[in-house]
C-alpha cells in the first residue's frame, strides 16, 4: 500500500512515518475539548451563548456549539464538470481514530467493513469503501471541530480508492510512483490542514512534497481578526508542465508521469524517486560540505542555539548543540545520500534543538547554500547559480503566489512553505479553493 503520511504534516504538525505497509497509525492522544458557553443559544461557528435580553437569562448554550468552519466554495476553472471533480476527505476527529468526512460534513469513523457495503467501490478486482463524493453533490460541506492531520483529496474523473488497516486504526493513501496503485492511472492532488477548536490553531498548506498533479491554490480567512490570505499556483496545468519541461535541468524530466497514450498524470517530487542522474544529484553539495569541515570549523548561530563541527578522522559530522542559556550537547552524522536530504530522513532525524538544526541542514542542502551557514536566513542567496540544489523545489517556488511552496519536507524553515496557521485556535470564517487546470 501506498504512503500515507502528508509530508508537510510531517514537520510542522510532528507527526510520525508510516508503518512499513504504508499505514498511517494513530496519532497521540489530543487534549480535553473547550466547555461550551452558558447562556442564550450558541452564535454562529460555536461562540459562546448571551445573556437574554433585559437581564433574563437565555437557555443554555449548546456544549461547544458548532466549532468546526465551513469548507468551500471550490471555484472549478478545470474544464472538468462538478461530477466530475471527486473530494475525499480523511483526518482525525477523535485521539487515535481516523474518519472520513462525507458531503454534508458529517464524520464517520474508518471501517474496513465498509469495502463490503452497499455502493462499496471496486477496482482491479478488489473492494473500497466508498469515501469520496464530487463536487455537484456537496451540501453543508464542513470541518468538524478536531481534524488532526487531514487531507482533503481531489481527483479528476474517478473517486479514490483507500485501503483501510484491518483494525480501522489507519489508511492507505495513493502511491503516485506506483503502476500497480489503483489510483496510478488517475489526476489528483490534495490540501493538507490541522485544526482543534480551543487547542490547535488551524494551519493547512498545498504541497508538492511527494508529487504535482493539478495547479490550485487556497485562501484562508478569519473575519474578527482581519485575517485573509491566499497560498498556492496560479499557473495552468499545461503552463506548468510546459515551464517544468523547458527550465529545470534533464535529469529531473524523468520525473514526469505519463498515461498509455502519452498524456501527463503527474511530476514526481525527487522524495518520491531519484531515477537516473538524480540518484546521486546532490552529492556534489554533499561532497563539498563533508570537504569544507575537514579542514574548517562550522559554526551556525541558529534561533536560540549555536553549533560547532567539523568532519573527524572517521568521516562523520561531529557537531554540538548549545541552546541559549544551556548546557551543551554533543553528536555525530554520518554522510548523507542524496535520497536521504531529498527526503530529509536517515542522519537528519533528531529531537529537540538538534532536530531543530538538522532541519536547518537538511534544508541549506536542499537550497543550496549548506557551505554558507551565514546565508541559512537570507532567501536571497537561495538557488545560487552554478550550484547544485533541488530544482524541483525552486521551480514550485519560482511558480508559486509569494515564491511560498512546499517542495521538500522541512521547506517550512525560515517561513517558505506555503502553510498558512492562525494566531488563535478559533475556527476560520471559510477556507475556500481555485482549482484550475
Amino acid at each position: 500500500m501506498g504512503p500515507a503520511v502528508p509530508a508537510g504534516l510531517g514537520h510542522w504538525w510532528g507527526w510520525g512515518p508510516a508503518d512499513a505497509s504504508g499505514v498511517v497509525g494513530a496519532g497521540g492522544k489530543g487534549g480535553a475539548g473547550g466547555v461550551g458557553g452558558a447562556g442564550g443559544a450558541a452564535g454562529l461557528f460555536g461562540s459562546p451563548g448571551q445573556p437574554g435580553v433585559n437581564g433574563g437569562t437565555g437557555a443554555d448554550g449548546a456544549a461547544g456549539g458548532f466549532t468546526g468552519f465551513p469548507l468551500g466554495p471550490f471555484t472549478n476553472n478545470t474544464g472538468f464538470s462538478n461530477d466530475e471533480i471527486y473530494l475525499t476527505i480523511l483526518g482525525q476527529t477523535t485521539p487515535g481514530q481516523w474518519s472520513w468526512i462525507d458531503q454534508n460534513g458529517v464524520a464517520h469513523a474508518l471501517d474496513h467493513n465498509a469495502a463490503n457495503d452497499p455502493g462499496h467501490l471496486t477496482k482491479n478486482g478488489v473492494n473500497y469503501a466508498n469515501m469520496s463524493f464530487t463536487l455537484a453533490q456537496t451540501g453543508n460541506l464542513s470541518i468538524p471541530s478536531e481534524f488532526l492531520g487531514a487531507r482533503i483529496f481531489l481527483s479528476m474523473e474517478q473517486p479514490l480508492y483507500i485501503g483501510i488497516a484491518p483494525d480501522n486504526s489507519g489508511w492507505a493513501g495513493p502511491d503516485p510512483a506506483n503502476p500497480a496503485d489503483p489510483n496510478y492511472a488517475t489526476v489528483y492532488d490534495w490540501y493538507e490542514l490541522s485544526y482543534k477548536y480551543g487547542a490547535v490553531p488551524f494551519g493547512g498548506n498545498t504541497t508538492q512534497v511527494d508529487q504535482f498533479g493539478f495547479p490550485f491554490s487556497f485562501t484562508l480567512t478569519q473575519d474578527f481578526t482581519g485575517f485573509a490570505d491566499t497560498r498556492g499556483l496560479l499557473l495552468s496545468r499545461d503552463q506548468v508542465f510546459q515551464q517544468f519541461t523547458t527550465t529545470v535541468p534533464a535529469e529531473f524530466q524523468a520525473l514526469i508521469v505519463n498515461d498509455a497514450t502519452g498524456s501527463p498524470l503527474r511530476i514526481l517530487a525527487p522524495r518520491t524517486a531519484q531515477p537516473g542522474g538524480l540518484a546521486t544529484w546532490l552529492d556534489p553539495a554533499i561532497n563539498d560540505f563533508w570537504t569544507t569541515y575537514q579542514t574548517n570549523q562550522f559554526n551556525y548561530d541558529g534561533p536560540g542555539y549555536t553549533v560547532q563541527g567539523n568532519v573527524d578522522a572517521s568521516g562523520q559530522f561531529v557537531y554540538s548543540v548549545t541552546p541559549t542559556g544551556g548546557s551543551t550537547s554533543m553528536y555525530a552524522m554520518t554522510k548523507p545520500t542524496t535520497a536521504q536530504t531529498f527526503a530529509a530522513n536517515g542522519p537528519f532525524v533528531g529531537t529537540a534543538q538538534q532536530g531543530a538544526f538538522l532541519a536547518e541542514l537538511n534544508a541549506a542542502f536542499n537550497r543550496g547554500v549548506a557551505t554558507s551557514p551565514d546565508e541559512w536566513a537570507n532567501v536571497a542567496a537561495y538557488y545560487p547559480t552554478g550550484g547544485r540544489w533541488n530544482n524541483w523545489a525552486q521551480f514550485f517556488h519560482a511558480n508559486s503566489i509569494d515564491n511560498l511552496a512546499y517542495g521538500f519536507p522541512y521547506d517550512d524553515v525560515n517561513n517558505q512553505s506555503s502553510v498558512l496557521i492562525l494566531s488563535n485556535s478559533q475556527p476560520p470564517t471559510q477556507l475556500s479553493f481555485d482549482l484550475r487546470w
